[in-house]
């Protein structure tokens, strides 16, 4: 298949000459991706998400939910919604520079099921700073900024959360068991 139909002109020069670097476009589709990994089966997208309508997604006995939905996650994230996510993995980007109480809650709400782990995006200056790609080569410092830059408002955070496993021995001990 060739992904370069997807890409401006500007950005298909930009490419034959650099090679892939961050910030591009998506070269596939979503659905493509799906397909080309052997999950178009199991791929559940929609325009709008709300507790009730994820809650009636058909689940098999293991998934993993990725949301991304700019603020909204306090509202979709329930703490009546939680026990239908407990045996679930979830992928959840966090914006408290919309609100500075969405991830302290949406904490709250997972971690009697959920083991949580934090991770933290790199401001744009590290990034231009540390990031040694070698498609980075040849590039001044300032174009590494602009080519790496994301433009985000703040340090962003995903909660990347997995079921806590309850050991089944006398002192019944929950167990977190993320990668590291």
């Amino acid at each position: 298949m060739n992904a370069s139909h997807r890409l401006t002109p500007a950005q298909q020069k930009f490419y034959a000459e650099n090679g892939y670097l961050l910030g591009l476009p998506p070269i596939y589709t979503r659905e493509e991706m799906a397909r080309i990994n052997g999950v178009a089966d199991r791929l559940v997208t929609r325009s709008f998400c709300d507790a009730e309508a994820l809650k009636n997604v058909p689940l098999t006995e293991k998934a993993l939910i990725i949301s991304d939905c700019e603020g909204y996650e306090k509202e979709l994230f329930t703490a009546e919604l939680v026990p239908h996510l407990a045996k679930h993995d979830l992928l959840i980007e966090v914006h408290d520079f919309m609100d500075i109480e969405i991830s302290s809650l949406i904490r709250q709400r997972f971690q009697g099921t959920h083991c949580i782990a934090t991770i933290r995006s790199v401001d744009d200056i590290t990034k231009a700073h540390t990031y040694s790609f070698t498609e980075l080569e040849g590039f001044s410092l300032a174009q590494k900024r602009q080519l790496l830059a994301e433009g985000r408002p703040a340090i962003m955070e995903w909660l990347y959360m997995t079921p806590i496993q309850i050991q089944s021995d006398s002192k019944a001990a929950a167990v977190c068991a993320l990668p590291t």
